[in-house]
């Protein structure tokens, strides 16, 4: 008696295609979600008081200063930049130059810049003003008083 060996194994190939063909198809995984570009660079306020918290924020906003306080300013912005030059310009009835300086930050986000001014005599009283740029480019302005 002769035994045919083909049968079995053509009945072994299509189950094994069965079975494979039967199985549910891997799904593509999501696709990864895109987080959008951080903001563009810009500041939002300016602050001004005689004190600073522990976090370099306006303790109590004012103003209206007195001839011997020392005068904070807190520039808040938000958006991201590799490099930016916050420049306050400090001035006297608008024309007398007081004080400039400049800090050059690399937000990521929302930030806070302080700068100060000082004098070791008598402010003269009247009306004063901050103005920031940003870059060279105008950002804010912001009118105080020395009584």
């Amino acid at each position: 008696m002769r035994r045919t060996v083909m049968p079995g194994i053509v009945s072994l190939v299509l189950a094994s295609m069965l079975a494979f063909g039967c199985q549910k198809k891997a799904e593509a995984p999501p696709p990864a979600a895109t987080t959008p570009p951080p903001a563009p660079f810009r500041v939002t306020g300016v602050e001004l008081g005689k004190s600073l918290t522990a976090e370099k924020r306006i303790a109590a906003p004012m103003t209206t200063f007195g001839a011997k306080d020392t005068i904070y300013a807190v520039i808040a912005s938000e958006g991201a930049a590799k490099s930016v030059t916050i420049r306050a310009r400090w001035t006297y009835r608008d024309t007398i130059l007081v004080a400039s300086d400049s800090q050059m930050v690399a937000p990521t986000g929302p930030a806070w810049t302080e700068f100060h001014i000082l004098k070791p005599t008598r402010w003269p009283t009247g009306a004063y003003a901050i103005e920031v740029t940003t870059d060279g480019q105008a950002a804010q302005r912001k009118s105080f008083e020395v009584k």
